[in-house]
């Protein structure tokens, strides 16, 4: 943990949660435009950092904002104690004032992750994460937070992932998501955050200026049909290079979760029958003549 996050823990009591940023990232966005405006890209000592938010010298709420900024990549800090400074970075100026066409789009996604805690659970969760319960659960019992840092983590990290639009990259298009309740609902039975509902149908209604580009199908139920409008440039690819990565592994942190699950599913046999079936080839299972 860096010295800046130091100095915050001597300063305020907080637990010993994993480090997230305190507010999502739409705040921080906010408190960098506010920053700019008063400092614009100069270097600024740290005492004087909170001025333009209204915040005491070295105060927790001046010290946990910097700290915010520094997990989301907008904010970079130099030398040490009472003569630390602090400017924005380059991805914040890119938020604030670069106007060419899906730059700014691209940059508040990329600060999205920058924070650890949040990519590692978008990389697990995706678009479709667990109901809230669930979550804080698991934050809590693998992921060494308290329930109280896991409820308000979870709230920074839907607030962040909405406003970044990272789950528009997904299959549900802006007017799928209109129609999904804004409250955790029963699914066959099985309560499930609004995330997780997969829209109706196998296809998605184009809109005016989109086409597809390519699809392909592995089984009936599993297809991938990319949808594109205007002209496909390296921006567009690096997007998609970006969310194939993330997917990518979201299915290696799957798998381990998987081999649990299969574990709990097998009957109540004996360890000794269990090591015995495991033991046999997959070919020894498909060849096996039923038993009369």
């Amino acid at each position: 943990m860096d010295e800046l996050v130091d100095v915050l823990d001597e300063k305020i009591k907080r637990d010993r949660s994993p480090a997230f940023p305190f507010i999502p990232l739409e705040k921080a966005i906010e408190r960098v435009d506010e920053f700019a405006e008063k400092y614009q890209k100069h270097e600024v000592r740290i005492v004087n950092a909170g001025i333009p938010w209204n915040f005491r010298p070295m105060s927790s709420q001046s010290l946990q904002t910097v700290a915010a900024l520094k997990y989301f990549g907008l904010m970079e800090d130099f030398g040490s104690r009472e003569e630390r400074k602090v400017k924005l970075t380059e991805l914040a100026w890119k938020i604030l004032y670069d106007d060419r066409p899906g730059a700014r789009a691209k940059a508040i996604q990329e600060a999205a992750l920058q924070s650890k805690a949040i990519a590692d659970l978008w990389s697990l969760w995706g678009a479709h994460r667990p109901y809230e319960a669930e979550c804080i659960s698991e934050l809590h019992i693998e992921k060494g937070f308290t329930r109280e840092a896991a409820k308000r983590f979870l709230e920074i990290y839907d607030d962040t992932i909405a406003y970044a639009k990272l789950a528009e990259s997904d299959i549900l298009t802006a007017h799928e998501t209109d129609k999904i309740p804004e409250h955790d609902t029963c699914v066959n039975g099985q309560k499930t955050h609004p995330l997780s509902i997969q829209p109706k149908g196998s296809e998605v209604d184009l809109m005016e200026d989109e086409r597809v580009v390519y699809t392909y199908e592995s089984q009936p139920e599993n297809r991938v049909r990319l949808i594109v409008s205007g002209a496909i440039n390296d921006e567009l690819l690096d997007a998609l290079e970006i969310y194939v990565t993330l997917q990518k592994r979201k299915l290696q942190t799957q798998k381990p979760r998987e081999i649990r699950d299969i574990g709990r599913q097998l009957p109540s046999n004996t360890e000794e029958q269990q090591s015995q079936m495991f033991q046999e080839s997959p070919h020894s299972w498909e060849h096996r003549p039923e038993e009369r």
